[in-house]
């Protein structure tokens, strides 16, 4: 009698053991109670396009002009459309002589897109933006990206050129650069454009002798006065960062 006691008395403690889940405060039903490390991952978004800023510039003279240089590029591996940008501008009013009250600096956004409509992976889309100064001076702060849309509009698709040759003659002032594009995508390209940034002198678009170009047709294109007007500081003739062109398949 006394051993089947004993026996008994130790299968309830077994029963009666301490539960293995941490009872939380109010909690009457541990069982259901699953206790997981909290683990968190923070990945950056990158988006989809870069924003690389040149420099600025002063056009020396009376009004002047203030203007800020610069290109995107793509990300992704497909093309990015209507790139719009958001130009940080800070503005410092003219203050009158002796006057007692100056206007305080403030900042306000503008907004400027890229000189070409797709930015296509491994081309770069050059953007300036200039305003105009008298007595009132401008500074730029930060450049972002503002909007964008990965569809084409209209369905109308962009494609590169290949740019076959450039050369470049003038004087520090007033610069030419010629070349030609070729075709190499396969469908016939209406639209073509060709731009091209020249450090912080200009950021412009070629004269061309033809829009359109069949697979593998070749075009010339000259820009006229490429030029890097009186600066200050002055900055010499001016370096070509790239010439990029491009044309839209015909639907």
């Amino acid at each position: 009698m006394l051993r089947g006691l004993l026996s008994l008395v130790v299968l309830l403690g077994f029963i009666q053991a301490p539960h293995p889940y941490t009872i939380l405060p109010g909690n009457t039903d541990p069982v259901n109670n699953l206790y997981l490390p909290l683990v968190v991952n923070v990945y950056p978004i990158i988006p989809p396009v870069g924003i690389f800023v040149l420099g600025e510039a002063d056009y020396v003279g009376y009004p002047g002009d203030y203007c800020i240089f610069g290109y995107v590029t793509s990300h992704t591996q497909t093309a990015v459309y209507s790139v719009t940008l958001a130009i940080e501008v800070n503005v410092h009013p003219y203050c009158e002589p002796e006057s007692d009250v100056c206007p305080q600096p403030y900042s306000e956004t503008h907004y400027v897109n890229p000189e070409l409509e797709a930015t296509l992976p491994d081309q770069v889309n050059p953007f300036s933006y200039c305003l105009m100064y008298t007595k009132s001076s401008y500074g730029y702060g930060a450049v972002e990206l503002s909007s964008y849309d990965l569809n084409p509009p209209n369905g109308r698709v962009s494609y590169p050129l290949t740019v076959t040759s450039w050369t470049k003659q003038g004087t520090d002032w007033e610069t030419t650069v010629s070349g030609t594009v070729r075709n190499d995508s396969g469908h016939r390209l209406i639209g073509i454009r060709v731009v091209g940034i020249a450090g912080i002198c200009s950021a412009k678009e070629a004269n061309l002798p033809s829009t359109i170009l069949q697979p593998g047709e070749e075009t010339s294109f000259i820009f006229y006065k490429f030029m890097c007007p009186w600066i200050n500081p002055f900055v010499p003739s001016p370096e070509m960062v790239e010439i990029s062109a491009q044309g839209v398949a015909e639907p």
